[in-house]
């Protein structure tokens, strides 16, 4: 069986979405359920990339430095014990202004060919989760699966998506949709 990769957005589906920056790090908290899902994810040994789009370090309003201090609390929550080095998702980000009109800043594609291209996989083997019209937007244009969660913004365009993606009430389900789909029923409640 080809390895799988699952890409996710960060903010609405991993963390939850504040009305501005996540700015520092008692900023940053959680969706419910999502530390559970990702140990999930890495537990049937799924790869995983986080894709997001960061213009709030173009703006001076975040730094890079705090993007992998977030990067290390979410890697952090995931290990079993001080042993386990497996544990590790990675994280791509376009830190480009919107007006810039990068190829990195989803709705382009240009985040997912860089996951895909950083674990050698096609784009067959390769889901993106996301909240946002723009995620949908960007697994379009290059043809990948998407599934979007209800978190985040995802209500706000539930209707737009509803009968064109896959709706999950939020991570954790979506994850215990697809490792059941994928055959790797082991263990999922």
């Amino acid at each position: 069986m080809a390895k799988k990769l699952v890409i996710l957005d960060r903010d609405g589906v991993i963390n939850k979405v504040r009305d501005e920056y996540v700015s520092s790090i008692e900023h940053f908290k959680f969706e419910t359920n999502a530390v559970s899902a990702l140990k999930k994810l890495i537990s049937k040994r799924y790869s995983v990339c986080v894709c997001s789009n960061q213009q709030g370090v173009a703006k001076k309003i975040i730094d890079i430095k705090l993007l992998h201090s977030l990067e290390n609390i979410v890697n952090k929550a995931l290990k079993s014990d001080e042993t386990d080095t497996n544990s590790k998702i990675k994280f791509l980000y376009c830190t480009h202004l919107a007006v810039e009109n990068c190829l990195c800043r989803k709705p382009k594609a240009g985040l997912l060919e860089q996951a895909l291209e950083l674990e050698n996989i096609k784009v067959a083997d390769a889901i993106f989760v996301g909240d946002n019209i723009t995620d949908y937007y960007a697994a379009q244009n290059i043809k990948m699966d998407f599934a979007l969660v209800l978190t985040g913004h995802g209500l706000k365009f539930r209707s737009l998506l509803c009968g064109k993606v896959p709706l999950y009430s939020d991570l954790y389900e979506f994850v215990n949709h697809y490792i059941a789909k994928d055959g790797k029923t082991d263990n999922v409640d």
